[in-house]
């Protein structure tokens, strides 16, 4: 794993963390992606290579397909969201950002170092909203080749309750960032621990994995997202892979749910769904995780050679 940063054409800086396996010593496949991950709110790049067990690293370098995860926008040294208008919202801007500006940049930096064809965003939760932003507008673009999205941590309806009754108390009063207590935390992303669903070592990581959300990003979330975030979905053109956690606390869970979010991807020439068995909110982090990681890059491989062969 190596710490990573790069600076943008508008004067701002991405940074985050990578594991790019050494061709030499690893024969990965002729046609190579590369995975950008694309963390969910209150984590940052380091939720995926949190630990030895719980890690996209092991799958990096056992298949030689190389792997960035990006801090996002206000996540550790990353530039915030760039002020925008009142008509627009901040997770639409920062996927603009992340279309405009990060995925070029990576790309530009990446592309002929590591020999790879094309991008796969893989994204988790609040991470999910702006990639999804993002490949909709790559539908009419070609700033980057992007080749697949692979989706997991939200849904088509909240969860009503005592947690989104607390989360969006707290909003009220705009507060700069919100950091949530580990202990209020910890039970919704990863079930508790005699649930087994999560290995006990995780729950030791979670203070170290901990971050501040922007208030815009979870105010967005919780509140505006779902009334615009079909226009996005219905103008992604590059296939699709979607899990939604089978414990997930923070979405309502059914397969017809998980069949009415595929069914939005309308453009998409490819859309593979279903519920993860054994998950909660954060399967890269519970014991599923290892294998939601190889089925993402299998999933990732696939599409940069049906992209390759002009199947999308």
């Amino acid at each position: 794993m190596e710490a990573c940063a790069l600076s943008l054409s508008n004067d701002a800086i991405v940074t985050g963390l990578a594991s790019f396996p050494d061709r030499d010593q690893v024969s990965g496949p002729s046609t190579l992606p590369l995975i950008v991950a694309v963390h969910g709110g209150t984590y940052s790049a380091s939720y995926f290579f949190a630990d030895d067990q719980h890690s996209a690293l092991p799958v990096s370098s056992a298949l030689g397909v190389p792997f960035l995860a990006i801090n996002r926008p206000s996540y550790k040294d990353t530039t915030p969201v760039p002020p925008f208008p009142e008509d627009s919202t901040y997770l639409q801007e920062e996927g603009r950002h992340l279309h405009q500006e990060i995925l070029p940049a990576i790309w530009k930096e990446y592309a002929s170092r590591l020999g790879v064809s094309s991008i796969i965003l893989m994204t988790h939760s609040m991470g999910s909203f702006s990639a999804i932003i993002a490949a909709a507008l790559n539908s009419d673009s070609s700033l980057y080749p992007l080749a697949g999205l692979v989706i997991s941590g939200i849904g088509t309806k909240l969860r009503q309750g005592k947690g989104l009754e607390t989360q969006i108390e707290m909003l009220k009063a705009k507060p700069a960032a919100v950091k949530f207590p580990v202990e209020f935390k910890d039970p919704v992303m990863l079930g508790k621990p005699d649930e087994k669903m999560a290995d006990p070592s995780i729950y030791k990581q979670t203070l170290a994995l901990q971050a501040e959300i922007p208030f815009g990003e979870i105010s967005d979330g919780l509140t505006q997202w779902l009334s615009y975030w079909t226009k996005y979905t219905s103008r992604v053109s590059v296939p699709v892979m979607y899990g939604l956690a089978e414990s997930d606390r923070l979405w309502e869970v059914s397969e017809q749910l998980v069949r009415d979010f595929a069914a939005v991807f309308e453009k998409s020439p490819r859309v593979e769904s279903g519920l993860v068995l054994g998950s909660a909110h954060c399967g890269e982090l519970c014991r599923v995780g290892r294998g939601w990681y190889s089925r993402v890059f299998g999933f990732a491989m696939e599409c940069a050679v049906a992209k390759d062969l002009g199947r999308f």
